[in-house]
């Protein structure tokens, strides 16, 4: 290569230096203060400061940087990453859009992959950020969803969380009705009434399964409460008493157990 030798500085006086290239080196110098060069061995850019040789810069390192590639089919292997994958690089990254086995390993929809050599072809070359969505269980974390009111007063099922305001609603505990509501008034399946004697009787199939039941007892116009005569006739029946011929559809009674 020809060579000028200068023994004079050049002074740019701020003009721009085209097309120029750094010293380029199969092996680093013994450097003077402020050189630079490109190590072609390492593809190391390099600069001395007078005490140290400083690193500037690993070109080799850019091919590694994490390069988003699309997504992955696991049911299908496609893209090809587990069975004659091909031009893999490191740092490629993958997303399941389709659950399956990666490998041995199975992964989900939304799970990330990614490549941690060059022609990564065993599960070991691949690093698996699960997106954490399985179902929860009594042993893992995980998703679940809200019940509805329907399935928790229903009590069978064993997958959906149960939120305060459901549970306090609920007419079902471990499959026992645990609390009944209903206007007093025959029209209702659950109620008849019958006025002799001067007394009003209204006898409220409530279906507790029990005797152990509080019953209160409420004006419907106003909302105040009232006492009756009240008698647990059987395990799912309340018999409730009071003077004069009281109206059906005038109270309403809550029978908790």
């Amino acid at each position: 290569m020809a060579e000028i030798i200068h023994e004079a500085h050049l002074v740019g006086n701020q003009n721009e230096l085209q097309n120029w290239s750094l010293q380029k080196l199969t092996s680093d110098p013994t450097p003077f203060t402020g050189q630079l060069w490109l190590n072609t061995t390492s593809g190391v850019l390099k600069y001395y400061d007078g005490a140290n040789i400083i690193t500037l810069a690993d070109l080799t390192a850019v091919e590694g940087l994490l390069d988003f590639k699309g997504g992955y089919d696991a049911a299908t292997n496609t893209p090809d990453l587990d069975a004659s994958p091909s031009g893999i690089k490191k740092g490629d990254m993958y997303v399941v859009t389709a659950a399956g086995n990666f490998f041995t390993e199975a992964v989900s929809v939304g799970d990330t992959l990614f490549a941690k050599i060059d022609s990564a072809s065993t599960l070991a070359d691949w690093v698996i950020v699960e997106r954490n969505l399985n179902p929860a269980t009594e042993t893992s974390e995980g998703i679940a969803r809200i019940a509805t009111q329907v399935e928790t007063d229903a009590g069978t099922n064993d997958t959906a969380f149960v939120t305060p305001l459901k549970l306090a609603n609920a007419t079902s505990l471990s499959g026992t009705v645990s609390k009944f509501a209903v206007d007093l008034d025959s029209a209702e399946s659950t109620v008849t009434r019958a006025f002799v004697g001067g007394v009003t009787t209204f006898v409220v199939t409530h279906s507790l399964n029990t005797l152990d039941t509080q019953t209160q007892l409420r004006l419907i116009s106003n909302g105040k409460n009232t006492l009756f005569e009240v008698e647990n006739t059987s395990a799912n029946t309340v018999t409730i008493r009071g003077n004069g011929n009281i109206a059906d559809n005038t109270f309403r009674a809550v029978v908790q157990g």
